[in-house]
């Protein structure tokens, strides 16, 4: 599994870049033409290329008075049996735009391949050797126990690795250390535990170990 998730992560990779440069556009564009009485903007682009083709909707949302920070993003995917489509939203705060464009580009190259990753787990994208989907009721129990029982989903765990792996790549950083400013944040916050924190970095460890050859971890 590890040759062949190498071979794959170059390329879907390489489609999380443009996807996310897709996104990043489309915030940058509606950044001077947004309505201040009604800060949102939002579209459907299809994205295609050799290997995927699938609608990206995204939404922006201006208003600060909404959101905590000055930029965020969420994502989701929607699956089923005859479309997969990727849904971005941009929270950003429009008196830091363009400077804060270069944390924002970051933050949609993690989680445009997180989701991606996602996309190939199950449905008409579904590639060999992804993590199995969690069904609802598995991920509504997980989402109940809270951070660490989510995160440690195997499919999350995926998506999330993949997601932190690409960022690394960006920032020029050791893996490693994207795990520990995402777990450090997440102590913070008091989202997870000490003992919690320990469990999660070793499973994210052991999986960018066990498939992703590529990884840099020191």
């Amino acid at each position: 599994m590890k040759l062949k998730c190498l071979l794959y992560e170059s390329v879907w990779d390489t489609s999380a870049k443009a996807i996310s440069k897709l996104v990043f556009d489309f915030v940058k564009e509606t950044s001077d033409t947004y309505d201040k009485s009604d800060p949102y903007d939002d579209t459907v682009e299809i994205f295609s290329d050799e290997t995927i083709k699938c609608p990206i909707s995204i939404t922006v949302n201006r208003d600060k008075s909404t959101f905590k920070g000055d930029v965020y993003v969420d994502g989701g995917v929607t699956q089923n049996k005859n479309t997969n489509k990727i849904e971005i939203d941009v929270y950003i705060n429009p008196k830091k735009e363009p400077n804060i464009y270069s944390k924002l580009y970051a933050l949609l190259y993690d989680v445009v391949r997180h989701e991606l990753q996602h996309l190939l787990q199950s449905g008409k994208n579904k590639q060999p050797d992804r993590a199995r989907p969690t069904s609802g009721k598995e991920r509504k129990i997980a989402d109940a126990g809270g951070r660490y029982s989510y995160t440690m989903l195997p499919d999350e765990l995926e998506a999330l690795v993949f997601g932190f792996l690409l960022s690394a790549k960006l920032r020029r950083v050791p893996i490693t250390k994207i795990f520990t400013d995402q777990l450090d944040e997440w102590l913070k916050n008091g989202e997870i535990d000490s003992n919690e924190y320990k469990l999660i970095y070793n499973a994210w460890v052991d999986f960018t170990k066990k498939h992703i050859s590529s990884a840099k971890l020191k």
